[in-house]
């Protein structure tokens, strides 16, 4: 009861009653100024503090009373997301148990610093159990720190300072590995992602072979989930930049067998590697792979969340790629009226409302069996929805700005067509660069070239018969990033295209 009491009068004296915090009072009518700045949050979308500024006080008054205010308001928000309640469905069994795990790993420093030894070696002990079954690494090496100071100097017992010492020293070589592979990780990704890799960077991709090896031993035997996650994808993106497909899939299906292995599940772990796989399936038209994706592992993500909804998304689009519209619109459908769609990030529902767009295309020109779902769909009202993709200047918005001429064509409105043909073209003169946009480029200029055949096949096939060559050339495996923007593939669409001129 020492330590208890020693919690209690420390308590008693750190005034409690005003500490930063929510309660449920703030959430259920309390007309607290903080209150009142929760509820407008959660109630509103806005862009800045003097949206906010305004929707309180009716106007902005630009003082500094406002934003002392502000700041005590981010500061009680981050306090109390402390306790939040890890019971709640929102966190996963993984994500929970490293929440309380580091809730107890730093109240047992807290509870050393206000002498209460004992009871922090209870909490300490009782949690590098929990971090050693959810491989928190980095847990388990602070408190086996912890623990062998205090079985040494403190409280020296040989017994217990032998058992921490060993798990110290297996996993300090653990949290080594797995921050080795990480830097390595996170250098590859940026490279891939960015040209601005700073020269002492690119060191690491001179020696790639070296450090495929380096990977591929470190993912032998028992790899741990962040070294799982490292190693994945320094590999994947290794084969996938060689386009080594078959040592890709084969590595993919290793590191899911290991994650499913573990007596938890690392759920955003597999959805990474998942998105990871598919992202190639689409890359390649590998139907079969993306399937078995589907049955095999879907299953196992949080089902109604943002990356469950990046898995379907994805599947879609290899569908589609494969000809498989059918199989891919059902998705859809279901995707789009599911319960939590409304509630995801606008940029993830313009995506899918992309895919509407090409469906509905598809049951205009017969390729979709007509049904009731979808049955309303507007083109004005598409390109409301989606205004972020409208403004892209660098190919995102691309499939916006085709299927607004497939829907004139399969309408037979040539004349708006010949309307828009202009100033398309100087879009991509303009915004679409040569290499990674070329297919985009072959494309529109075979778009082009049909207006000049005045929508008469023969004539449209002559003149586009060497741009149409060019783009067969040039694979979607070529410009990987291509995959992504061609919601159907342009040989595919051009067959349609054709198909509808006289």
């Amino acid at each position: 009861m020492k330590d208890i009491k020693t919690i209690v009068t420390f308590l008693d004296k750190a005034k409690i009653d005003k500490s930063e915090l929510f309660t449920s009072d703030d959430f259920q009518g309390s007309k607290s100024k903080m209150a009142k700045i929760f509820n407008l949050i959660k109630e509103n979308n806005f862009h800045d503090k003097k949206e906010l500024e305004k929707a309180m006080y009716g106007k902005v008054l630009d003082d500094w009373g406002f934003k002392k205010l502000f700041y005590r308001f981010k500061d009680k928000l981050t306090n109390t997301l402390f306790f939040a309640d890890t019971s709640s469905p929102l966190f996963s069994e993984r994500t929970k148990a490293y929440y309380i795990c580091s809730r107890r790993a730093f109240l047992s420093r807290m509870l050393v610093e206000r002498g209460a030894r004992d009871m922090a070696i209870e909490l300490a002990e009782g949690t590098i159990s929990v971090t050693l079954k959810y491989e928190f690494t980095d847990i388990t090496v602070l408190l086996s720190r912890f623990l062998i100071k205090q079985f040494s100097i403190i409280q020296p017992d040989a017994r217990r300072f032998i058992k921490y010492f060993e798990i110290f020293k297996k996993n300090s070589q653990i949290l080594k590995d797995e921050i080795e592979m990480e830097e390595i990780m996170c250098i590859y990704s940026l490279n891939a992602h960015t040209k601005d890799v700073k020269k002492h960077l690119t060191n690491y991709l001179r020696e790639s072979e070296t450090i495929v090896s380096r990977t591929q031993e470190l993912s032998q035997n028992e790899p741990s989930i962040e070294l799982i996650l490292s190693c994945s994808s320094i590999l994947l993106e290794h084969y996938k930049i060689s386009k080594d497909y078959r040592s890709f899939q084969l590595w993919s299906v290793y590191f899911a067998d290991k994650i499913l292995s573990k007596q938890f599940l690392s759920v955003v772990t597999l959805e990474v590697l998942v998105h990871t796989q598919l992202r190639m399936a689409l890359i390649s038209k590998d139907d079969k792979i993306a399937k078995i994706l589907f049955e095999k592992y879907f299953s196992f993500q949080n089902v109604g969340n943002y990356n469950w909804f990046v898995s379907y998304y994805y599947f879609i689009m290899i569908m589609f790629h494969s000809k498989e519209y059918e199989v891919g619109y059902h998705n859809l459908i279901f995707i789009t009226e599911y319960k939590t769609f409304r509630n995801q990030s606008l940029t993830i529902r313009l995506y899918f409302y992309m895919l509407l767009a090409y469906a509905h295309f598809l049951k205009l020109i017969k390729k979709l069996e007509d049904d009731a779902s979808n049955k309303q769909f507007r083109l004005s009202k598409f390109l409301n929805e989606v205004p972020e993709f409208t403004r892209d200047k660098q190919g995102t918005n691309i499939p916006i700005i085709l299927v607004q001429i497939l829907f004139f064509l399969a309408d037979k409105k040539y004349n708006k067509i010949i309307d828009r043909i202009e100033s398309l073209n100087l879009y991509s003169y303009r915004h679409l660069k040569k290499d990674e946009n070329f297919r985009s480029q072959c494309f529109i200029r075979m778009i082009s070239e049909m207006v000049r055949a005045d929508f008469r096949k023969t004539g449209t096939i002559f003149r586009t018969e060497k741009l149409f060559n060019k783009l067969q050339a040039v694979p979607i495996e070529t410009y990987p990033n291509s995959a992504a923007t061609e919601i159907i593939p342009y040989e595919d669409l051009w067959a349609m295209i054709l198909e509808r001129l006289d």
